[in-house]
């Protein structure tokens, strides 16, 4: 027979007690408010739509939306994210980016302030359907593929598309929107050809005479061309605290605050003689007797798995180097040159005091994925 009873007893304690976690996911939200008000304050004029998809990249979007309070619109990717603030008592007025798919879930949209982005001629079907049966007014949000090639109307339908539309009885207001495939990058032929064709549709817009509604820029527009902003803003990843393009960190009006922080503690540390390696593959081979401490966080936890050698790491806010290929829960960080370190010691990854853009450029990485993969793996603590 199985005797648990002292073992159980312990466990019952333990859990009494604060847990320990070797993953510490901070936001900050005192810093996406700065954020905030760092856009508010530049774009004065101009309605903001702030873009919270997947969890807000990462982020809490429960928790977020009542700092996010002042903003004019939501951004979400799907009814099913709108259904969820709206079932947690957020108020904002939401925009659905993926479109709808029937009329019940515009309906559904439509008595819950709700509203959708257009971007196929199916979906201005459904409104008509949904116009025969009910005499409740609505807002539409048409989306034109300005040479992204990705979502929205062709531009050779543009024209016929906006009048069908502005001709529906219970249209209430209609905002035109187009999405720029290098807005990072100033001057590029690419953009500078989209830009034309955007200019093109906004001709056509001033002859309807519905109320009509302009945006065309994210965060990269509001950096690069913050003279092309129209009615509504839509800033993403600036609203936490990154920067789209390393380079756009110098030079220009705003000073964005990490909102999200990565964490965790040294659990070993490793006396490597000169000419051992460390880690799988045994990429990092010392040059000099050295010492690697032992973080427990990996890519299974949301880091770059492919950060390379050198990327840095700030352990009790110095800097320290990544010695190895990154494990699945596991890395090595040479701090061989750092003085009094012992197990224990907190380690940042990024956020404050090491911005994740660092990490982006050294490595060749996606600062999107590394948020959205670290707040979905790790519990986060909201500091106020």
């Amino acid at each position: 027979m199985f005797k648990g009873g002292t073992h159980f007893g312990i466990l019952n304690k333990m859990s009494k007690k604060k847990q320990y976690n070797r993953i510490k996911l901070e936001i900050n939200l005192s810093h996406l408010k700065h954020n905030f008000y760092q856009i508010k304050q530049q774009f004065s004029n101009q309605k903001i739509l702030c873009v919270v998809k997947n969890n807000a990249y990462g982020h809490g979007v429960k928790e977020l939306a009542k700092v996010l309070h002042e903003a004019d619109f939501f951004g979400v990717a799907d009814i099913s994210a709108a259904v969820s603030l709206r079932n947690q008592n957020i108020k904002t007025p939401l925009v659905v980016m993926g479109g709808i798919w029937d009329d019940l879930d515009f309906e559904y949209g439509v008595k819950n302030n709700i509203s959708f982005i257009l971007y196929e001629k199916y979906q201005v079907d459904i409104i008509e359907k949904f116009e025969k049966r009910t005499n409740l007014p609505y807002d539409i949000w048409l989306k034109i593929d300005t040479g992204m090639n990705r979502l929205g109307i062709q531009m050779t339908e543009a024209k016929n598309v906006i009048e069908n539309i502005s001709s529906f009885t219970n249209l209430a207001s209609i905002t035109i929107m187009t999405h720029f495939a290098n807005a990072d990058n100033l001057n590029e032929k690419a953009m500078l050809k989209q830009l034309k064709n955007w200019d093109s549709i906004l001709v056509e817009i001033k002859k309807s005479d519905k109320s009509t509604l302009i945006t065309c820029a994210n965060s990269s527009m509001l950096l690069n061309y913050p003279k092309i902003t129209e009615d509504i803003i839509r800033p993403g990843l600036m609203l936490y605290g990154v920067y789209p393009e390393t380079k756009n960190a110098i030079n220009n009006p705003f000073n964005l605050k990490p909102v999200m922080t990565l964490k965790s503690n040294i659990i070993s540390i490793k006396r490597v003689k000169k000419g051992e390696s460390v880690g799988y593959g045994s990429r990092w081979v010392a040059s000099k007797d050295s010492i690697i401490a032992i973080i427990p966080i990996g890519y299974g936890d949301g880091y770059y798995r492919y950060a390379k050698d050198g990327t840095p790491v700030l352990i009790k806010g110095q800097r320290a180097y990544l010695a190895g290929r990154v494990s699945m829960n596991m890395i090595g960080v040479d701090v061989t040159h750092l003085k009094k370190i012992k197990i224990g010691d907190e380690s940042t990854l990024w956020g404050e005091g090491l911005r994740i853009e660092e990490i982006e450029q050294m490595n060749g990485a996606s600062s999107y994925d590394m948020l959205i993969s670290a707040g979905s793996k790790a519990e986060a603590t909201y500091i106020k």
